[in-house]
């Protein structure tokens, strides 16, 4: 059921005109839509250090902030260190993973678990592309399943949902702008793994799932999406998450943005001043992007030593931590560049980005006013005004 308008055309005319009398009172600094120009967030710009051994892409990320579900399309050569998993069908999409090493992919334990075959049958990776039907993809096929000892499924609250896949055939990371190894480091000391990553950390996450909880639509292209992280102790944390010793979680209060079926295995990121950290494993969550309920992700940093254990049967590791500082960039037609500052200690790792000003261009389109912009305002308050008789009517 909808609201004819038309019918209210007078009515909508004449508290516009009663609007346009009093705004002429108004100096031309007075912003008159302000609350709408603030609420948009211009895009950012991550610039990696393209020299680094993981964690970089040969492009740089552009994540929106304000808008996987509620992701967008990442920009090709920017996420190389993420793959895809098959199982059965290898033109289908499974599960996210990550390069650990030439020899080694990270995904989550619940995509193969139950898989009865060791060395499996049918199970391949498809890494070196953002868009799933790119014919200059890479795949291999996996002859070694390493699942965590202490994961037994659903029944145990998906804790330790962690696995390491052993290549056939090893990769090629090192000067190929295709793929490169995700960067994963230690905490030290390891009894405060459960404050890392620290609340309210800027993270992407990363995959090819379903674009909505219970919608068989699958992206072609790779999606990305900013979230962040929230505390062990916050009640919409605690009612999803099992164990913060070796999970945490992520995403919106208001929802709209998160990882989502098919995103499972998948990295999640922050971002380091020069290259991106993966500090998590998608896991699981009620539903995609729900307010008030978010994601749940394996904290990588309590199983660093696992992880490294395996990966010396091909005397091949993660790798290390290092040092670097870059800038991130507002995406307009006047571009601004603005400082990252990156905290690099043990205990706690976190960028932000600094304030960017208040009115905000995207693409070209100034979303500011002055008094004198009568159209502008009129269009507004017109839309405003529908909206308004809408939410009533419902």
């Amino acid at each position: 059921i909808y609201t004819r308008t038309i019918e209210f055309n007078n009515w909508i005319e004449s508290i516009i005109d009663n609007c346009s009398t009093a705004s002429s009172t108004q100096t031309p600094t007075t912003p008159l839509v302000d609350n709408i120009t603030t609420s948009i967030k211009p895009q950012i710009l991550y610039q990696c250090n393209t020299t680094s051994i993981c964690g970089c892409g040969r492009m740089p990320v552009v994540l929106t902030p304000s808008r996987i579900v509620g992701g967008e399309d990442a920009r090709e050569l920017s996420w190389p260190m993420v793959v895809s998993l098959r199982w059965s069908d290898p033109n289908r999409h499974w599960c996210g993973g990550s390069i650990l090493s030439d020899s080694y992919i990270l995904t989550a334990a619940h995509c193969l678990h139950g898989y009865a075959s060791n060395p499996p049958i049918d199970v391949t990776i498809v890494a070196g592309m953002t868009n799933l039907s790119d014919p200059k993809q890479i795949r291999r096929t996996i002859d070694h399943i390493y699942i965590h000892s202490e994961y037994i499924g659903v029944q145990n609250k998906f804790r330790h949902d962690i696995a390491v896949l052993h290549l056939n055939q090893s990769l090629t990371t090192e000067n190929n702008p295709y793929l490169t190894k995700t960067c994963i480091h230690p905490v030290n000391p390891p009894t405060v793994n459960n404050q890392y990553i620290k609340n309210n950390t800027r993270l992407a996450v990363i995959g090819w799932g379903t674009m909505g909880s219970g919608v068989a639509l699958d992206p072609i292209i790779l999606q990305q999406a900013e979230v962040f992280a929230i505390d062990n102790n916050d009640p919409i944390c605690t009612q999803t998450m099992n164990d913060s010793e070796i999970q945490f979680c992520a995403g919106l209060r208001e929802g709209g943005k998160d990882s989502c079926q098919g995103d499972s295995g998948g990295p999640i990121f922050q971002w380091q001043g020069g290259y991106w950290e993966q500090v998590g494993i998608v896991s699981y969550g009620n539903g995609c992007a729900e307010p008030n309920d978010p994601g749940v992700y394996v904290r990588l940093s309590y199983y660093y030593n696992w992880i490294n254990d395996i990966l010396k049967n091909d005397n091949e590791h993660t790798e290390p931590k290092f040092l670097s500082n870059e800038t991130s960039t507002k995406i307009n037609n006047d571009v601004t560049t603005t400082t990252i500052t990156t905290s690099t200690t043990s205990s706690s790792s976190s960028s932000t980005i600094t304030p960017l000003t208040t009115t905000s261009t995207i693409t070209g389109t100034s979303l500011t006013t002055t008094s004198g912009s009568y159209n502008h305002l009129k269009n507004t308050l017109t839309f405003a005004i529908i909206i308004y008789l809408f939410s009533i009517i419902l």
